[in-house]
């Protein structure tokens, strides 16, 4: 895929979980070309053999393909087309007829829903528009709940599952940089040109090839350069502390998923 194709790919995809989400392209009239907004709203599945972005990441559920221990019954192709056309049909048909109930209900929902306190904020975000679904659909079964347990089986194992973003990838190899340069000492200043030089040693920050790359890496978890005591060098405060904070962050995401 070339540059222009990705980014206009990733324009829908970033724009497309929040409710108002557009993307402006270019079309022909008859009166010339005129730029229009187009709704991207709504779930998407792609597949691949990649890392995804991280604001992708984040705002999906992973679904690992794994390799069978033993051969399955032949897929039907034909077959599972037809299935999944009049699947489609009665899921459109009853999300129309309840439309209005959905919009409601989810509008309602308090800030932090029982079911979804254990996990992180995003999760939460993407989980609450399927739990109110599965909500309203039980409530239309004589038999009682069916379809919310099995949602809730089916989160607390897509968040186990839930991949490592390239950003936390970065910054945990970046922590144990900081914590063997601190070695002993609860705080360190070290220059961006020292620094940078550690970083490129491991592959995780291998892409960070400029101080400035440095800066724009650290500056998301609240480091940031500055000059040492005679005002001459440029580079970071490490501390004992900072390394300390950002370690406990991510291992509490860590529980909150397993």
């Amino acid at each position: 895929m070339d540059k222009d194709a990705f980014g206009d790919v990733m324009a829908i995809l970033n724009s497309g979980f929040e409710q108002d989400g557009m993307v402006e392209r270019v079309e022909k009239t008859r009166d010339g070309f005129v730029v229009k907004s187009h709704s991207v709203y709504g779930p998407k599945a792609f597949a691949g053999l990649e890392r995804l972005a991280d604001t992708i990441t984040d705002r999906s559920f992973p679904v690992q393909m794994e390799r069978t221990p033993k051969r399955m019954p032949r897929l039907n192709v034909r077959r599972l087309k037809h299935n999944a056309e009049q699947l489609r049909e009665n899921v459109q048909a009853w999300a129309d007829n309840h439309a209005a109930e959905i919009q409601k209900t989810y509008g309602l929902l308090p800030d932090e829903v029982d079911h979804l306190a254990k996990f992180d904020d995003r999760f939460q975000d993407i989980s609450e528009p399927l739990l109110v679904i599965a909500s309203l659909a039980d409530a239309e079964r004589p038999d009682g709940d069916l379809v919310l347990p099995e949602l809730l089986k089916g989160l607390k194992v897509a968040a186990g599952r839930k991949e490592t973003t390239g950003r936390e990838l970065m910054l945990m190899a970046f922590i144990a940089i900081a914590e063997d340069l601190l070695c002993e000492k609860s705080e360190m200043f070290i220059s961006s040109q020292d620094l940078l030089s550690e970083c490129t040693t491991c592959e995780e920050l291998s892409r960070l090839e400029s101080p400035k790359a440095l800066a724009n890496f650290l500056r998301n978890f609240d480091l940031r350069p500055g000059k040492d005591t005679t005002g001459k060098c440029r580079g970071y405060e490490l501390t004992r502390d900072w390394v300390n904070e950002w370690k406990q962050r991510y291992r509490d995401r860590e529980e909150e998923q397993s």
